[in-house]
């Protein structure tokens, strides 16, 4: 019951003043590793008949390269299949000999991960995500907020995309200086501003190291 009360309270408060989106870590204590594994195996063709292979991915880019050997009666090919969003990249090369009826393919998978490696030297930022409402017309402040690490006394520039159209962020101090753990933004609905609710990306560069991004929503009302 008390779990239930309480969860029951955060919601009934998030609904009032909302809550914070946190980044993934950045700076200079974060990297990125590359891990790459193969799986090789030989088909007989002549055993097998023939075959057909149907494959499908929502994202990335897919090739197929196709390579005639000087030898006769061989043939290779290599088909490659990316997914940007989970940083991994895909493909399978086979050799194909019709004499001794056998196809080898090797699969590789190339996997690209961000790890934090030194947690004292990262940094993440902080948006407000449902508190920020706004007329048309009217504006407001909003506060990014930064969590340091205790070896990370980096400035941090902060920068700001997605933006739609009929919205306005406006930054004083663009840069949050080492001393500082927040930056004031001036976020503004023009009156022409199509009501709804939007998502602006908030990006925080340090002066070496990784960037990070967090999610900053805006709700845009009728006036």
């Amino acid at each position: 019951m008390r779990f239930v009360a309480t969860s029951f309270a955060c919601a009934s408060l998030l609904a009032i003043v909302g809550c914070e989106t946190k980044s993934p870590p950045g700076g200079p204590g974060v990297s990125n590793k590359t891990s790459i594994t193969e799986k090789k195996t030989q088909t007989d063709r002549s055993a097998a008949g023939e075959r057909h292979t149907d494959s499908s991915r929502t994202s990335g880019q897919n090739s197929t390269e196709r390579h005639a050997d000087s030898k006769p009666g061989t043939e290779s090919s290599t088909e490659r299949r990316g997914d940007n969003n989970a940083g991994v990249q895909n493909s399978t090369e086979k050799h194909a000999d019709s004499k001794s009826g056998t196809e080898n393919s090797t699969e590789r998978r190339v996997e690209t991960k961000t790890v934090v490696e030194n947690k004292a030297d990262t940094f993440t930022i902080k948006a407000p995500t449902l508190s920020t409402s706004l007329k048309q017309g009217e504006k407001k402040e909003v506060e990014i907020s930064i969590s340091r690490g205790n070896e990370f006394t980096q400035p941090v520039k902060l920068s700001f995309t997605n933006i739609p159209a009929g919205l306005k962020v406006d930054t004083t101090e663009p840069q949050v200086k080492t001393d500082e753990s927040n930056a004031k933004v001036w976020v503004e609905a023009t009156k022409t501003a199509t009501p709804g609710d939007y998502t602006i990306q908030v990006t925080g560069t340090p002066e070496t190291g990784k960037a990070t991004t967090a999610s900053m929503k805006v709700t845009v009302k009728n006036n």
